[in-house]
């Protein structure tokens, strides 16, 4: 709500936030708020109340201003948000032997589930790999990352309202590999020896 335009010449102390239960007659007292918003705690789910709330000076109150609709307490539906702001770009590189954290901000309501896939393959909690899940967030923990941990990485969060989903890619960068093919040599003189080979098949990234 808002302060009133005009406080009656005496200082607001605060304001009486009060709700009427179902099928009761008095009102109940929530709180006295200094600030202009208050919480209501401690309601039953699936439930209608009305609410009120009065200017209180240290002199006198206001008459009390109502909720033109009664309000009924149920969880908020929400469909579930990704937030990737963390990986710059769409790609994230870390050095081979190395462990990786990768946090993601997730919301929703209800709650929703989510799913990590490496690849086509959903992500399991064995061996290097870890994850959890909390109500703020989602969390991927991969210990002494290597090359074959790279690629593309997919987020999928879900609940009753709806998905999303995120992808990025991981690239591992490691030792490359050493040359290809057999060392040649040409062009021998008496003071030289020509050398070539071929690139190696991993470059290490």
């Amino acid at each position: 709500w808002k302060r009133p335009d005009w406080d009656g010449g005496s200082r607001i102390s605060g304001y009486l936030v009060e709700y009427l239960a179902p099928d009761e007659e008095e009102w109940t007292k929530a709180a006295t708020a200094r600030n202009v918003n208050y919480t209501v705690f401690g309601l039953d789910r699936d439930q209608t109340y009305r609410f009120r709330v009065t200017t209180l000076t240290e002199l006198s109150q206001s008459v009390p201003a109502e909720l033109p609709e009664p309000i009924t307490c149920k969880e908020e539906q929400l469909a579930p948000i990704l937030d990737l702001s963390s990986i710059k770009g769409d790609t994230l590189i870390v050095k081979g032997g190395t462990d990786l954290t990768i946090t993601i901000p997730v919301r929703g309501a209800p709650d929703p589930s989510v799913v990590w896939m490496h690849g086509l393959q959903q992500i399991q909690e064995k061996g290097r790999y870890f994850t959890k899940k909390t109500r703020e967030f989602t969390r991927l923990q991969i210990k002494k990352t290597k090359k074959e941990d790279g690629g593309k990485f997919t987020i999928t969060a879900e609940n009753v309202v709806g998905s999303t989903s995120a992808v990025f890619n991981l690239k591992v960068l490691d030792k490359p590999g050493p040359p290809s093919g057999p060392i040649v040599f040409d062009d021998i003189t008496d003071e030289s020896v020509m050398l070539s080979w071929e690139p190696p098949k991993d470059d290490g990234g």
